[in-house]
């Protein structure tokens, strides 16, 4: 693999990574609302 094709798969993986990390913080801003209809026997 030459530089520029390492170079550009670190830069797909620094998005992927981003992309996930975002990912996790909606999934954890979503949850005590899940949790409340869950409990409230809304789901």
């Amino acid at each position: 693999m030459n530089p520029s094709q390492h170079k550009f798969k670190m830069m797909k993986v620094n998005a992927l990574q981003e992309l996930q990390s975002q990912t996790g913080e909606e999934l954890s801003a979503l949850l005590p609302s899940v949790l409340d209809k869950a409990f409230k026997g809304e789901l």
